[in-house]
């Protein structure tokens, strides 16, 4: 099934700690490039949800941004630093004692502006269930996301099915159509034969060489057969469960564009030359569409 690349999802997760936010864009990228905009005790997960994203879709800008409001969870483990809290209250009651200060009580306000009297840890890291659970939710969205991308794939199947018809339908005209290019070659060229030399004896051994030369110099038939079988390739491909199909797209269009161009380099009249811009303005058009497949 095809997928179209461009696609946005915003989802608000009730979890056991709070509400979740993820948001996923995806845009035209020729390859996969996934950016994450987190909350700064979400950092920890970066890998993760890179990881996760990087399984399920081949290919575009993915932008990600997440954050949690958490309820009565703190997501920051605060531990007094007891000993060097001992160790300051004992120095400046000695320094009250020694300066002779007749009230030498304590007073817990010189421990604020003391470094380490508090360290700071995230307790995220240490719970994996926590993990487990915004991994999940973040699973969610990407389903999601892709759910939107494969709607949006199955207009773009649908134009370029009909494209592809058309394109069949004028390969067969050509193919109709080449094949009288010899006989009217051959009747010009009897036509010209008799004004010059009317009734020679060597005008057939003439015609006869000429004929050769020029079925040999327009000859498209191996073009045609490629060409044809190109389109059952792109048809097989775009029909199939391959979800990175982008990429392979854009190599048979480049084939057949190929092909096409051959055509028109033997194309011997102007009908021929009409129908090969034809089927390179709809591989133009096709090959627009492909670039927002992933």
């Amino acid at each position: 099934m095809l997928r179209s690349m461009t696609a946005y999802v915003y989802k608000s997760i009730a979890t056991s700690i709070g509400q979740l936010t993820i948001e996923l864009q995806s845009l035209n990228r020729k390859y996969l490039d996934v950016t994450t905009y987190l909350q700064k005790e979400l950092s920890r997960y970066e890998n993760d949800f890179k990881k996760l994203i990087g399984s399920q879709i081949a290919r575009g800008q993915v932008n990600v941004r997440v954050s949690l409001k958490c309820h009565e969870f703190s997501t920051v483990k605060v531990t007094p630093n007891l000993s060097l809290a001992r160790q300051l209250k004992d120095a400046w009651e000695k320094i009250a004692g020694e300066i002779g200060l007749d009230n030498n009580q304590f007073d817990i306000n010189l421990l604020k502006g003391e470094a380490g009297i508090l360290t700071f840890e995230d307790s995220l890291g240490e719970n994996k269930s926590i993990k487990t659970e915004i991994l999940s939710a973040l699973q969610l969205t990407i389903q999601e996301l892709i759910s939107l991308k494969e709607q949006e794939g199955s207009m773009l199947l649908k134009d370029v099915e009909g494209r592809v018809s058309q394109l069949s339908s004028w390969i067969e005209e050509i193919s109709d159509k080449s094949g009288g290019a010899v006989n009217r070659y051959r009747q010009k060229i009897v036509e010209r034969l008799e004004q010059v030399l009317p009734g020679s004896v060597e005008n057939e051994e003439r015609i006869l060489r000429e004929v050769c030369l020029f079925a040999d110099r327009v000859d498209i038939a191996e073009e045609i057969t490629r060409f044809r079988s190109h389109i059952h390739l792109l048809k097989k491909v775009i029909a199939s469960d391959e979800t990175a199909s982008g990429k392979k797209l854009e190599f048979i269009l480049q084939e057949m564009l190929r092909e096409a161009n051959t055509i028109g380099s033997k194309a011997s009249d102007v009908e021929l030359s009409h129908l090969v811009v034809d089927i390179k303005s709809e591989l133009e058009k096709i090959r627009e569409q492909m670039q927002n497949i992933e």
